[in-house]
């Protein structure tokens, strides 16, 4: 039985670290987006992406091709403990303590990330994950795992479809952990963005708001200040918690 009990285990093991993932880079840096923004986290990006916003500002991520690199489990929590150990400039507060899942969409992979989250806790790190809000179901199966989301809305003119009914359901089932950013662009309509603001005002009003200025991309530029000031005004006459902030790490000159 103890021979047996053995290789089981041997087994298990191998399996493990055999589970693989597309991921483009796995890095260390500040927090450059939402509520969270200075905090260091160490950084997982994964590739492909279920949309295409036109304000991406990652679309070598958006799709797999022949030359994706494809990381082990092992090889992944190798590499986050590595990061996590090490300070980053800036002094002594600058350890992460955090991993964010980026991408890409990180919730394409629910399969890998069962395996991975509950690694990354036996370190003892939070898990940060940055999400397009549009797969619920994933979510749900990862979700005792996860300490912080961030959602985005995806708007219909930056999505070019309509994702409400996967917002409504992502925000249910993320509630008391989740904040919400929408990217604003020169294409922002003022009806599409208060119907956003109504549906996080029916889940919970207490839901953070971050309203996110685009930085300008091909064929798509940031929305005029004035619609911006008018946007968080109308944001705050409905949410307890709006703000407007742009991306840090464009200033940090940092990932």
């Amino acid at each position: 039985m103890g021979k047996k009990l053995h290789r089981a285990k041997k087994n298990t093991a191998r399996a493990v670290v055999s589970l693989k993932a597309p991921i483009s880079e796995i890095f260390s840096s500040y927090q450059g987006e939402g509520i969270y923004t200075g905090q260091p986290q160490v950084f997982v990006r994964f590739s492909g992406c279920n949309l295409r916003c036109d304000y991406c500002d990652t679309p070598q991520n958006q799709s797999l091709d022949e030359n994706q690199k494809y990381y082990s489990l092992g090889t992944i929590i190798t590499r986050i403990k590595e990061l996590s150990s090490r300070r980053l400039s800036g002094g002594d507060g600058s350890m992460p303590r955090t991993v964010s899942l980026t991408g890409g969409e990180p919730l394409l992979y629910p399969h890998f990330l069962v395996k991975l989250l509950p690694e990354i806790k036996k370190l003892g790190l939070k898990v940060y994950l940055e999400t397009n809000g549009t797969l619920p179901e994933a979510y749900v199966k990862l979700k005792k795992w996860i300490d912080v989301v961030a959602m985005d809305i995806k708007l219909p003119t930056a999505a070019k479809a309509e994702y409400w009914r996967e917002h409504r359901e992502f925000l249910k089932v993320s509630r008391g952990k989740v904040f919400v950013k929408i990217v604003l662009t020169d294409k922002t309509k003022d009806d599409e963005l208060l119907k956003a603001i109504k549906l996080i005002e029916q889940i919970s009003p207490e839901i953070p708001f971050v309203l996110q200025p685009a930085t300008p991309v091909k064929n798509t530029g940031s929305a005029a200040p004035y619609k911006v000031h008018d946007w968080l005004q109308l944001a705050r006459e409905r949410l307890a918690d709006s703000s407007v902030l742009v991306q840090m790490q464009r200033f940090w000159g940092v990932k």
